[in-house]
């Protein structure tokens, strides 16, 4: 049963990626059920994210999506900002050297970003703000925060400028 429920919700989001109520009902089949398999063993559920964001990098449900898969497995963002990196071009910091090991397993784009799609990606620079909070380079964090606030996401400037002011926090 929960096995063509999921085949259901994967073709929901096959043809709408944007689908919110789809991704949160994939979120209960794999990761919130009793006995989901995703919550034991998250890594496919990373690489399904990955790969949905590789098709619509502005897709805020994948990224949403892939967040707390990470925050659900107590997983660091740190490792994945390699084959994130082609959505975070143009960011204001340079993105932290990472071990090519960390990355070989992780689905990767395999062309390059579309001219319509303007980067860097508001959700990426997010997703690389809290990278370097959790690797304690909040300086950074403040710069991409800034950058989200000034540029990438004005719409939510108020939260990225209260999330710079965080790291500057004791």
């Amino acid at each position: 049963m929960w096995a063509a429920e999921l085949a259901w919700c994967e073709g929901l989001i096959a043809q709408d990626g944007r689908n919110n109520s789809a991704w949160g009902w994939r979120w209960y089949l794999r990761m919130a059920r009793p006995d989901a398999e995703g919550a034991a063993a998250p890594n496919s559920e990373i690489e399904y994210a990955l790969n949905e964001i590789h098709r619509i990098p502005h897709n805020l449900s994948a990224w949403n999506y892939l967040r707390g898969v990470l925050r659900a497995s107590s997983l660091p963002r740190a490792p994945l900002l390699p084959v994130l990196a082609p959505y975070m071009a143009g960011a204001a910091v340079d993105l932290p050297p990472h071990n090519v090991e960390d990355t070989a397993s992780w689905p990767a784009r395999t062309a390059p970003v579309s001219k319509n799609t303007p980067t860097p990606v508001a959700p990426a620079l997010e997703f690389l703000a809290d990278a370097l909070v959790e690797m304690g380079k909040k300086t950074d964090a403040a710069l991409v925060f800034a950058q989200l606030a000034n540029e990438a996401d004005q719409m939510r400037a108020a939260y990225w400028t209260m999330r710079r002011g965080e790291c500057y926090a004791p």
